[in-house]
């Protein structure tokens, strides 16, 4: 046989050099083959090396008869394109795993279970990462865990990232895992995953008008369980379980970029030392903005709670979250020094009856509302607090709620330079609320109260420099404000609006008995306005009269009347009941028809002046 020969346009040599099934046998003396056009090489044998050049397509194994799989590849380094470096085919591989490599199959249908235990199981002790292929979708029947130190990571497409959001193929989106609702993907320490879909296999996607409330009906299952520390969940689409996310116990974790489509969003227990969760997104993916879903605005809501820290929940932490359509947004139940920094919740206001945008219970004790809003809800925010509970509300923003911006039951709440509009109540508050701070807020056409406050509220209120358009102050600043130090003095300072009362109210087991207060007589000029005054009450709380007036304008003392007939400086004593007992170690001034008299303790009574 020729050292070389040459392949032209229709040649045909037979089985001169024949791939198939039995491999391919190279002897010594076939050197080299080329194309016919030019001469350039094709396949060439010298040293016992094989040399491709151009495209060739094998069917079957290839093989080098008495040379191994070494001879082939192993030592061969190899410069990929745009790399300064180069490395061998097996080191190039070991950088990166796929879940192909351990037997996974991306068709939506073969289980791949086994696949990533395998895989992750490969990992060792050290971890790494197993990647799935972009477009891949891998079912799931069983559980499994991704373990310490590992990480699965795929190609991830944003919803919304195409034409129209409820078009896209929401069951194959980049790398997914159909999961079966009955299976949970549990994250241990130091691991999680980034770029990946999870949807539930029973689910058929996308939605139909005729299949959609039966399909949001029947979302179950837990798709994620974190039950390690340290982990990390980033760019995810999860859809159609009865819950995304669940955690008891896992510590420092960091959630960001987790879109949801589920019952209930992420339910985070027991973290008692610093979790994080960002820029997150739950709402209606699977059934909004359908042309049909106007007709039944219930397809578009979720029974459940989007964002739920509870139990502890210690120095947690929620920055930029979204939620849409969900009965309640955020829960913060018996957690302490929770921070929610512009997190929004919206809903349907056609069907606002009882939706809650953020719900403070229990005895969560200093959670904070920063920048945050509510619309569209039944209440923007829920306050039912215990044991001394305060929620701190700065800088936020609630429009078009149905009932109240803010609901405070129970508890205290300190609302600070936010804004209310377009809902009947801007602040209602019940009995039990207590230490109410409200203070450099603006109120828009809060139709039926823009603070609504009980009475026995209003007296542990401070209601202070609060702006008021197209509604109308119920409550007034009214209240008392403590300023700490002027100058080198204490100072107790009750500031308030000439034309109301200024109160230090005494009270016994919430029943006032007596009041000390500048009355709300206009300030006119002149000292005119603002006396002073101590009334008193009876047991029941019963005004009975003012046993005390001073008169800033004039100096007038009246007591219990003020007749002062135009005079300057003058007491004013109203007529008395003569004693019918006899003073010891002083005596007693009284008027009695109109005339002045003094009993001593002596028991005479003696006539100072005639009326």
């Amino acid at each position: 046989m020729a050292d070389w020969f040459t392949l032209r346009p229709k040649d045909t040599f037979g089985d001169l050099l024949h791939l198939d099934n039995s491999g391919v046998g190279v002897t010594s003396s076939l050197k080299r083959v080329e194309d016919g056009h030019g001469g350039d090489t094709c396949l060439q044998l010298s040293n016992d090396t094989l040399r491709v050049d151009g495209n060739v397509t094998v069917t079957g194994t290839v093989t080098a008869a008495g040379y191994g799989a070494s001879s082939l590849y192993d030592g061969t380094l190899i410069t990929a394109t745009g790399s300064t470096t180069a490395a061998t085919l097996a080191a190039r591989f070991a950088r990166h795993y796929y879940i192909e490599d351990f037997g996974g199959v991306g068709d939506g249908s073969t289980d791949n279970t086994a696949a990533f235990t395998a895989a992750f199981t490969a990992l060792g002790a050290d971890g790494g990462t197993i990647w799935l292929s972009p477009g891949g979708t891998y079912y799931v029947a069983t559980s499994f865990t991704i373990p310490v130190r590992c990480q699965l990571r795929g190609h991830f497409i944003k919803p919304g990232s195409g034409a129209s959001p409820i078009l896209e193929p929401y069951a194959t989106r980049g790398s997914t895992i159909k999961l079966n609702p009955a299976a949970t993907i549990t994250i241990a320490s130091l691991s999680g995953f980034d770029g990946i879909t999870i949807v539930n296999s029973a689910l058929t996607i996308p939605f139909t008008q005729g299949n959609a409330a039966t399909q949001v009906a029947a979302f179950s299952g837990t798709a994620v369980s974190i039950t390690g520390k340290d982990v990390t969940l980033r760019n995810a689409l999860i859809l159609g379980f009865a819950k995304a996310v669940f955690s008891f116990g896992a510590q420092r974790f960091v959630i960001d970029n987790v879109l949801v489509d589920c019952t209930a969003g992420f339910d985070l227990t027991a973290t008692y030392d610093i979790g994080r969760i960002s820029n997150c997104h739950c709402y209606p993916y699977l059934t909004a903005e359908n042309v049909w879903s106007a007709a039944d605005p219930t397809i578009i809501t979720r029974s459940g709670i989007a964002y739920r820290l509870a139990d502890v929940a210690d120095w947690c932490k929620a920055t930029n979250c979204f939620s849409y359509g969900y009965a309640c947004g955020y829960e913060i139940d018996t957690a302490d020094d929770v921070q929610l920094v512009s997190c929004s919740a919206d809903y349907n206001a056609a069907i606002a009856s009882t939706s809650i945008g953020f719900r403070i219970k229990g005895t969560a004790k200093r959670t904070a509302l920063i920048g945050c809003q509510a619309a569209a809800q039944n209440d923007g925010v829920y306050i039912d607090t215990s044991g001394g509970a305060t929620t701190r509300i700065v800088g936020c923003s609630f429009w078009s709620n149905d009932q109240s911006a803010i609901n405070v039951i129970n508890g205290k709440a300190q609302i600070i330079g936010s804004s209310f509009s377009a809902s009947p109540y801007g602040i209602l508050a019940g009995v039990a609320a207590d230490e109410l701070i409200i203070t450099g807020n603006y109120f828009e056409t809060c139709a039926t109260s823009p603070i609504s406050l009980p009475t026995a509220v209003r007296v542990t209120a401070r209601v202070r420099d609060n702006v008021f358009s197209g509604c109308t102050d119920t409550v007034g600043d009214t209240n008392v404000a403590m300023r700490g130090i002027v100058g080198t003095a204490a100072a107790l300072i009750i500031d308030g609006a000439a034309s109301n009362n200024k109160i230090i109210d005494w009270q016994t087991a919430g029943v006032t008995r007596w009041k000390l207060y500048t009355n709300g007589t206009a300030e006119a000029g002149a000292g005119v306005g603002s006396d002073l005054a101590i009334n008193r009450y009876n047991d029941a709380g019963t005004f009975q009269n003012t046993p005390f007036l001073l008169e800033r304008s004039t100096g007038n003392l009246g007591i219990n009347g003020s007749s002062f007939g135009s005079g300057v400086k003058v007491v004013f004593i109203a007529n008395g009941t003569a004693p019918s007992g006899t003073p010891t170690g002083g005596g007693i001034l009284y008027v009695e028809s109109g005339a002045l008299k003094f009993k001593g303790s002596s028991g005479t009574i003696s006539t100072i002046a005639v009326a």
